[in-house]
């Protein structure tokens, strides 16, 4: 096949590292100035936000990436520019995970509801059309201004889709935001920079050393961003060019389906999978398009699955340098449990289900009569059966019908759940038609994680964190609730009473992080070729026991020992209360937890379909709500839990002062 058409078709070189000199002066730099003060730059501004991004913004010219031509972009307020979708996450992560395009000059949590906003346009260099975007004079969470940072990224169009990527940093004083552990603007999870092509390849995903290091990227620092570069002082370089970089280009759209016509699915999670099993991983961009460059020849599994719809996959045999055109189609939209309706404690979301413990399927009370249930999966019915119902107590003809369906293997993935009730004729006599109901809902599988204590006792409450790196060797980094990474699933997620948390995943390398308010306990790292994954994490905070020797001879009664035989067993009641507020605290969590993921994608699918201005309004409303409530009961569950410690140290004293 001929080079230039398949460099034409969207395949790129990227030029990384230490960015030989030769390479530095073919593409025709910009002077180098740091933040250049360029007209348009300030066209546009970013309204005073937290977290906050534009919609897509056009850059005036066209950008080969991937296969892929794309005319504009997400400004996130966060330091960063996308092209799938906007992102808010403020605590700095490892994009270059994500299988998205993203571009980070200075990821962290950028505040600007006092000082500067983020301003943006569309301007030219060296006669080049341009595109820039300025954090000049940006503040940090929690609405911090005694330090500011002043960082600029242009996109320089170089024509037939080819461009120069620019950073400028002028100014680095703080690095964390308040909410990612940081204080004063320092420590806890200190800023990231970079970029993400999103093509699942190594050498055109690039994080610039210092990421993620306390201090490491502030002025003067090891790795100061001011005082480092490629193209002078402060400023950093990275030409993309179109190149044949051998092998084949594998594309195509990510497709829904509710029963009309195809539509593209963004962002949703795309893996290309050897037989072997070792997998590269995109998401699809914002008109649901996909692509692999530089495929090897041989066989590959194409799976897909967004956090709206199941997985579905397809294969390809890649022969040679050729386009191979794949379209996914992924199905309707998963269904949500109907209000009312709890399938575990799950009301109102799609939810996870573990593949080594039964479901229980609960309705709201409803008319007398009988009913059936079945489960399919794969297009076959994979369990039924008939309903149980309950009287409900003080309301005559009422009931309510439940079934529980028996564990699902990790392979059937997203489940059917299908209900038929028909209820009794009401009143004597002449009896009326029975009314016939049908509830349908979907649920997702998941092989748990548990958390044990020493002794292998579950843990309730712990607070588990998922991890994923591209390498099992470091670079792990949070992984996004509710993306393609992990479909519908909170990250982190707070152990049941039984000790369990649960994910499913695109192919990587993950690790868990398990806290609880004494201790924090990390796995071994493990590597996912398919979307699942089971840990077991052993926190251990407590203290090993002490023999208390046998006494000799009777010990002389003394009055004091049975106060303090009390006031032991007051200690161990007051825990065993706290111990159920905690319970009851971490219940709360989940459900806001849950409320706020409904929330979030009732206002996805609203702009999805194009709804009102005032509709949206009204969405984000809710969404921000719901983030309150998450917010007061995480705190709920903090003082909960140090109210537990303090009652076990209570009973510990207690303990120690008995005769």
């Amino acid at each position: 096949m001929d080079k230039r058409v398949v460099a034409l078709a969207g395949a790129l070189s990227l030029v990384a590292g230490s960015f030989a000199t030769a390479e530095l002066a073919s593409a025709s730099p910009p002077t180098p100035s740091r933040v250049q003060d360029l007209a348009g730059c300030t066209d546009n501004t970013l309204p005073a936000n937290d977290d906050g991004s534009t919609g897509l913004v056009p850059l005036g010219f066209e950008v080969s990436l991937n296969g892929a031509v794309h005319t504009s972009v997400y400004v996130n307020n966060n330091g960063n520019i996308s092209f799938d979708r906007p992102y808010s996450q403020y605590t700095p992560f490892d994009f270059t995970a994500s299988g998205s395009v993203m571009f980070a000059p200075f990821l962290a949590d950028v505040d600007t509801r006092l000082g500067n906003q983020v301003t943006y346009g569309q301007t030219t260099v060296g006669g080049a059309p341009a595109f820039c975007v300025n954090w000049v004079d940006v503040g940090y969470y929690s609405q911090h201004v005694d330090k500011t940072n002043s960082f600029q990224l242009l996109m320089i169009d170089r024509g037939a889709g080819d461009f120069d990527l620019v950073y400028n940093y002028d100014r680095i004083t703080w690095e964390t935001g308040d909410a990612s552990g940081g204080s004063n603007g320092f420590g806890g999870t200190s800023a990231a920079a970079g970029l993400s092509t999103g093509d699942g390849l190594p050498e055109t995903n690039v994080m610039l050393a210092g990421s993620f290091v306390n201090g490491a990227l502030l002025d003067g620092a090891a790795n100061s961003l001011t005082a480092g570069g490629n193209n002078g002082a402060g400023s950093y370089l990275f030409p993309f060019r179109a190149s044949d970089l051998g092998g084949g280009l594998v594309r195509g759209l990510v497709l829904g389906n509710d029963g009309g016509s195809d539509y593209p699915v963004p962002g949703a999670g795309v893996e290309l999978c050897t037989t072997a099993g070792s997998c590269r991983v995109v998401t699809s961009g914002a008109d649901g398009r996909y692509s692999f460059v530089s495929v090897a020849p041989g066989t590959y599994t194409v799976r897909a699955r967004s956090q709206d719809h199941g997985p579905a996959s397809r294969t390809v045999t890649v022969t040679g340098e050729q386009v191979y055109d794949l379209d996914i189609p992924l199905g309707a939209s998963l269904v949500a449990v109907p209000d009312g309706w709890t399938a575990g404690s799950a009301s109102g979301v799609v939810p996870v289900v573990w593949t080594d413990q039964p479901t229980t399927v609960t309705s709201p009370p409803m008319c007398d009569g009988s009913g059936t249930w079945t489960v399919r999966a794969n297009n076959a019915v994979i369990a039924q059966g008939v309903l149980t119902k309950t009287p409900v107590a003080g309301s005559p003809g009422m009931v309510t019908y439940s079934a529980v369906v028996p564990a699902l293997t990790a392979n059937v993935g997203v489940a059917r759940v299908t209900v038929e009730i028909t209820c009794l004729p009401s009143g004597g006599g002449a009896r009326a038609a029975a009314a016939d109901e049908v509830v349908e809902f979907d649920l997702v599988t998941a092989p748990p994680s548990v958390v044990v204590d020493r002794t292998g006792a579950p843990v309730l409450g712990a607070e588990v964190t998922l991890q994923r790196s591209t390498t099992a060797s470091g670079g792990f980094a949070d992984v996004l609730p509710y993306t393609s990474v992990l479909g519908w699933a909170d990250n982190p997620q707070y152990t049941d009473e039984t000790g369990r948390v649960g994910w499913n995943t695109v192919a990587g390398f993950y690790r868990v992080v398990a806290s609880t308010e004494d201790c924090t306990a990390t796995s071994p790292v493990r590597q996912v070729p398919v979307q699942a994954l089971t840990f077991s994490v052993t926190v251990d905070c407590s203290v090993p026991p002490t023999t208390t020797p046998t006494p000799t001879a009777t010990p002389t009664p003394d009055p004091a020992c049975a106060q303090k035989q009390a006031a032991l067993a007051t200690a161990t009641a007051a825990l065993t209360a706290a111990q159920q507020v905690l319970g009851q605290s971490t219940a709360k969590l989940q459900k806001a937890t849950k409320k706020l993921a409904k929330a979030k994608k009732a206002l996805k699918k609203a702009k999805k379909n194009g709804a009102s201005g005032a509709t949206i309004a009204k969405l984000a409303k809710k969404v921000k709500k719901a983030k309150k409530t998450v917010k007061k009961a995480k705190a709920a569950k903090k003082a909960s839990a140090a109210s537990v410690a303090t009652a076990a140290a209570a009973v510990e004293a207690a303990k120690a002062a008995l005769c």
